[in-house]
């Protein structure tokens, strides 16, 4: 329910769960992608959807052109691919730093094979321990695990993560390219929001009340 208040990372909790992941070997098959989610704002279905044929690493960007679901569909539950949500999802993100090119080149030189064939493609970025390719559900479980891990380990309050998904790093991403001043048509494109909905959007956008200490300060 993207209408709900979620909780998104502070700029010390990102710093610090990050350094988490890098460092506590239980996380390692995860670092990647939990890297690519924060650093792109991409739907967890977008990036269990990506090929290594989306991904133009001396172009400077990835190719957003389909989600890859698990549902029951006829009373079995099965992978399967469905177009982005809307047209302006499919779009063009650009590899904008260093953390998000790294992390999809070592994910994508972990999987030399091409991998499992759904809808008649392969060659997926994303695999689970199986081999198999990630869902959403596979994510949001080990991102739970990993929280787990995490909190059990931070004595400060402040730095403790609840009540968080996937989806919440795409709001923490919306949040920061408002915060550093990135225009709403730039947040619409990299989001895959259509031009012309004012309010969807905002939904994505919760600054923090430090945040809002400084912005008034220009009054």
């Amino acid at each position: 329910d993207d209408n709900a208040e979620r909780n998104i990372l502070s700029k010390e909790q990102e710093i610090a769960f990050m350094e988490f992941l890098k460092t506590d070997p239980r996380c390692e098959n995860w670092v990647n992608v939990f890297t690519v989610l924060l650093k792109s704002g991409l739907r967890i279905s977008e990036l269990c959807g990506l090929t290594k044929n989306d991904v133009f690493l001396e172009k400077g960007y990835i190719r957003i052109r389909r989600n890859l679901l698990y549902r029951k569909l006829k009373g079995k539950c099965r992978r399967f691919i469905t177009p982005p949500k809307s047209r302006a999802g499919r779009r063009n993100l650009p590899i904008y730093c260093d953390e998000l090119k790294n992390a999809l080149i070592d994910e994508m030189n972990r999987h030399t094979d091409k991998g499992t064939v759904i809808d008649g493609r392969c060659d997926w970025v994303f695999r689970n321990r199986y081999n198999n390719t990630l869902t959403e559900n596979n994510a949001n479980d080990g991102l739970r695990r990993i929280l787990g891990y995490y909190n059990d380990t931070v004595e400060d309050e402040n730095l403790k993560i609840w009540d968080f998904s996937c989806h919440n790093f795409r709001h923490t991403f919306a949040t920061k390219c408002q915060t550093k001043g990135l225009s709403e048509r730039a947040i619409k494109s990299l989001l895959g929001h259509a031009p012309k909905k004012k309010n969807v959007t905002n939904r994505y956008i919760h600054p923090s009340f430090e945040y809002i200490q400084e912005q008034v300060k220009k009054l």
